[in-house]
């Protein structure tokens, strides 16, 4: 997701950010606040507004990328996606019988497998460069990318037929990944004397 928002700039509204930061606002809460009644407007929305506007590009980015490239969530995904959920629960048929009856529920199910799908498509389409890394670098999680604040976000996503091939070009040309542990090759048998 990285490289697919370096690659593709938009522009992104205020009304877009300002809800991105009320979900990491009410995150936040949930995550430190230990069940207690906290303000949200306790909490400044600089401390959140670098993330707020990535996730607010790169949801603009896959949506733009979804209907460019027609998709939609798959039905078994879901499905599947549903009963794994429904798995670690001690009564999974009730679960599933949740997910199927309530829309929103099923709605957060959906997107997650479209993201997933997103995922795959701009994988299979990248460019791979294998990185030889020692086993320590290699477990670490990547980190969080630093924002940019000389250069504000304000790209726009290409909408001709053209740009909608240089925008995939682009996207799947330069999109990286490291191979974190890369096997040991096995070693060549010494030749009987």
């Amino acid at each position: 997701m990285n490289q697919l928002f370096d690659l593709n700039t938009v522009e992104v509204p205020r009304s877009l950010i300002k809800n991105e930061i009320n979900q990491l606002k009410q995150q936040t809460i949930q995550q430190f606040g230990g069940g207690q009644k906290i303000d949200m407007d306790m909490l400044p929305d600089d401390m959140f507004f670098d993330r707020a506007e990535r996730r607010a590009a790169l949801g603009i980015i896959v949506s733009e990328l979804v209907k460019k490239e027609n998709m939609s969530a798959d039905a078994d995904r879901i499905k599947a996606r549903v009963e794994e959920i429904s798995a670690t629960y001690e009564k999974p048929s009730e679960v599933i019988e949740y997910y199927y009856g309530n829309p929103d529920a099923l709605a957060s199910v959906e997107s997650m497998v479209l993201e997933d799908q997103v995922t795959e498509l701009v994988l299979s389409q990248a460019s791979v460069k294998e990185e030889k890394l020692p086993y320590e670098k290699a477990i670490q999680p990547d980190p969080e990318p630093t924002p940019k604040k000389s250069k504000p976000v304000k790209r726009k996503v290409g909408s001709t037929k053209q740009s909608k091939v240089d925008d995939k070009a682009k996207a799947t040309a330069k999109a990286k990944t490291k191979t974190k542990a890369k096997p040991k090759p096995k070693p060549k048998p010494k030749p009987k004397k």
